[in-house]
């Protein structure tokens, strides 16, 4: 095998190359990010929010910056990621430029390139053409430019994926010891880099296996001794790396793993599940129809033409197709995000393309069928960030889908920070703020996104309530709404995804609209905002506490409209009127909402918070479905070195039981301002 030339032309060459490809993604990230108008929200505004927090623990100290980071590696979203980008942020500041160019940087770049070193590897030779051209069209696949540019840093994780294939290819029978610790290792990373990823890992664990079951069986019947032991002694390498990867995982993040074992995120996140069909049209479109065709051809011609790299090939051809129909029938979640698992197949196919015309036409064709290609790819990647392309409607078919052009703008962004300062002028005081929108257009994420980015990070002081979006992954609206004393209204309904999806938004929009008992604890406020496609925001003040029966009316009509239960919903919910009052009450009332058997006995302990609350009461009592009073269970007397308590209760017409805290006459003063913190089971 022929090995780099490291002479002085051959570096300057590669240095000159790896310049040109640094400045083009710097001025891609650079030229998008000046030059858009726009609120990010939700989670492309999370990551850089993350990476600013752990900069500025990192500024004050470096061992509370690590801690920080370990912490959170048990989080869905974890900072993982953010880490990299930290030293950036401390030298060039937290804006969103600095942000979204140094995530290109960090984590394009290293893509572009190890996937060139593949690339390079599959076909056995160091060919310096070969690798700078797969490194060039790794960064013209549109999905890389859809999701970085808009916050998300998951190409990252398909750069680490990367390194898992060039392990492999080192010597696809697994005879090399370090391989499989360092597989396992590499795929345990890219999950903790982000999640999806658990699917890419796994599609990798089953190309592995069926590789070495296809390339056994080759031996057979004729060598079977032979076949069985190659059979065996590969499988058991596959399931040493699986081994490898869970351990890694387990060692690093347990929180992860016991969530994995516990949790049917299939159910969780059901709402966001689309038809399988629909999941394949989608990610065939985000490259492009014309893009895969390259792609698939690439990899065929590499068979037929490459014979020596036919295993490599083969597993690479395994692993993309399980990607993707293991995405498409058991995620199945759409996004441009999600894309970036599957961009090293389509680069792949194509820059086998490239060798290939390099290698066996001549004359005009050797130089013209690589132009083809590229000129195919630019064109791709400016229909699909771009409204520049001429005859678009002929076009569209075959070439990337279009997603918000860039640069993002909001046409009504001015009008957003009206809004936004009208809501700082009542707010003033951390009033909680009820954003009942879960749209493109408005949502919470959206004011406290454009409130930052308004009056800066530090100057933020609005108080926006933690609310529900989606029906299968959140819980009832009703406790924030308690709490609310600002609501926003939207009109007409905002939501982001189906609307029967979104019923734990709908119902609070219903509320108001349709006048229910807890809307007449508010009034209207004559000021409105008009918003992009004529939306109307209207806000609403709270006049009065919310009473025990309008609440309990109102949750009866959440449950009619929300069926099933919200995804993570508990059987007990808090019932904190309006926060700005909650100093009188050192144990909030808490209603049990699960089922009631004809009897029932409750258990559990009251947590005390503070060392001078050391006794407290309370009492039980059941209500039937208006919110009367039926029976009443206590006072309940516990201490600090006595917090456990046992009641059992009738239940007969009860429809609730509500745990809430009576005077006891000891220490009293101090308990009114310490939460006391019940955890309840029932038997």
């Amino acid at each position: 095998m022929k090995k780099f030339d490291f002479d002085k032309s051959a570096l300057v060459s590669n240095l000159t190359l790896l310049s040109i490809l640094t400045i083009v993604i710097a001025t891609i990230s650079i030229g998008y990010v000046s030059n858009d108008e726009y609120i990010y929200f939700w989670d492309t505004a999370n990551y850089h929010n993350q990476s600013v927090e752990l900069a500025n623990i990192f500024r004050s100290s470096i061992v509370d910056g690590f801690n920080t980071f370990f912490s959170s590696l048990g989080r869905d979203y974890n900072q993982v990621p953010c880490l990299p980008i930290v030293p950036i942020i401390l030298i060039f500041g937290d804006s969103r430029l600095v942000f979204i160019t140094g995530l290109a940087l960090l984590y394009i770049l290293p893509f572009s390139l190890s996937t060139g070193v593949i690339v390079v590897r599959l076909l056995n030779s160091y060919s310096f053409a070969i690798f700078w051209m797969t490194a060039f069209s790794a960064i013209l696949m549109p999905p890389v430019w859809n999701s970085i540019l808009v916050g998300y840093p998951g190409i990252g994780g398909a750069a680490i994926m990367n390194l898992a294939i060039l392990t492999h290819l080192r010597d696809p029978k697994l005879s090399i010891r370090w391989q499989i610790p360092l597989t396992g290792l590499l795929l345990s990373f890219a999950i903790l880099f982000r999640r999806y990823y658990a699917y890419n890992a796994r599609a990798f664990l089953a190309a592995l296996f069926l590789e070495g079951l296809i390339l056994s069986f080759c031996l057979f019947p004729k060598k079977f001794g032979k076949f069985l032991r190659r059979f065996l002694n590969y499988e058991l390498a596959v399931v040493l790396i699986s081994l490898s990867c869970f351990l890694a995982l387990t060692l690093l993040s347990p929180e992860f793993i016991n969530r994995v074992i516990n949790t049917d995120f299939s159910s969780l996140y059901a709402s966001y599940q689309h038809p399988v069909f629909a999941i394949l049209g989608f990610y065939a479109k985000a490259y492009g129809w014309v893009i895969w065709l390259l792609a698939v051809a690439g990899l065929a011609i590499g068979a037929l033409i490459r014979p020596d790299s036919r295993s490599s090939l083969l597993f690479l051809t395994l692993f993309g197709a399980i990607s993707i129909l293991d995405w498409g029938i058991s995620a199945r979640y759409i996004g441009f995000h999600y894309a970036t698992q599957f961009t090293v197949f389509t680069v792949i196919g194509i820059a086998i393309l490239f060798w290939a015309s390099l290698r066996y036409f001549k004359n005009s064709l050797r130089a013209s069928i690589p132009i083809l290609i590229a000129a195919i790819l630019i064109f791709n990647l400016l229909n699909g960030l771009t409204t520049f392309i001429p005859f678009r409607t002929s076009l569209v078919p075959w070439l990337a889908l279009t997603s918000p052009p860039p640069p993002m703008i909001r046409s009504d962004y001015n009008e957003v920070n009206d809004l936004i300062t009208f809501l700082r002028s009542i707010g003033a005081n951390n009033e909680p703020i009820y954003v009942a929108a879960s749209s493109m257009t408005l949502n919470p994420s959206i004011v406290m996104e454009g409130e930052k980015q308004l009056f800066g990070r530090q100057q933020s002081k609005l108080n926006i309530l933690h609310v529900p979006h989606v029906d299968s992954r959140d819980f009832y609206p009703l406790e924030a709404l308690l709490k609310a004393h600002y609501l926003l209204i939207a009109v007409p309904f905002q939501h982001h995804m189906s609307a029967e999806e979104q019923d734990v938004v709908k119902v609070v929009f219903d509320a108001f609209t349709e006048t229910w008992d807890i809307s007449q604890d508010f009034r209207i406020l004559p000021e409105q905002f008009v918003l992009e496609g004529g939306v109307t925001i209207h806000i609403y003040e709270r006049i009065r506490r919310t009473s025990l029966e309008a609440a309990l009316k109102s949750l009866q009509l959440m449950q009619e409209k929300i069926f099933p239960r919200p995804g993570t919903q508990s059987d007990f919910l808090s019932l904190e009127i309006d926060e700005a009052n909650t100093a009188e009450h050192s144990m909030l009332p808490t209603l049990y909402i699960g089922p009631l058997a004809d009897s029932s006995k409750f258990i559990g302990t009251i947590g005390f918070r503070h060392q001078d609350c050391t006794h407290a009461a309370f009492q039980l009592t059941t209500l039937d479905t208006e919110g009367k009073a039926l029976d009443k269970y206590g006072p309940i007397h516990v201490s600090i070195n006595s917090s456990k308590f046992s009641v059992s209760t009738q239940n007969e017409n009860a429809q609730y039981l509500l745990f809430e805290e009576v005077p006891d006459g000891t220490n009293r003063g101090f308990c009114e301002k310490y939460d006391l913190n019940p955890n309840v089971s029932i038997e």
